[in-house]
């Protein structure tokens, strides 16, 4: 897809999550072209969640816990809790999430028969950013 498309279409899907109300007082969002930080806030540290999306939306955003500081990825072992999962993924070799909506499910091996067409709609940034705050224990 054409840069610039994926940038406005992802700056659409910000301003629909700044617009959220069941977000606003839980996130603060940065949209740096295909990437888009969460800040967030556990109640024993700062969360910083980048979904990236080079090719979004015929992609799903990737997703990577940051460290808030530095803004470096972090290893699996210090992703929040309830947000990592387990291992590296099999196929892409780092942290990620099993969570349904983002580009790592899609390329794990047992979902091979989702695909990111069928929930593309459902799974807007709106709804991402709620499951990923309630996963990763975000007030």
């Amino acid at each position: 897809m054409h840069r610039s498309l994926v940038n406005e279409l992802i700056a659409e899907e910000v301003e629909r999550a700044r617009a959220d109300d069941l977000l606003r007082e839980r996130v603060r969002l940065e949209h740096e072209g295909t990437r888009v930080l969460a800040h967030a806030r556990r109640p024993d540290r700062d969360v910083l969640l980048a979904l990236d999306g080079p090719n979004y939306n015929a992609e799903a955003f990737a997703l990577m816990a940051l460290d808030p500081q530095t803004r470096e990825p972090l290893p699996g072992p210090s992703w929040p809790p309830g947000l990592a999962f387990g291992g590296d993924h099999p196929v892409l070799v780092r942290p990620w999430s099993c969570l349904r909506g983002t580009y790592e499910y899609y390329r794990h091996p047992s979902h091979v028969a989702e695909s990111w067409d069928q929930d593309r709609y459902g799974r807007e940034l709106p709804t991402l950013l709620r499951h990923l705050l309630d996963k990763a224990g975000c007030q």
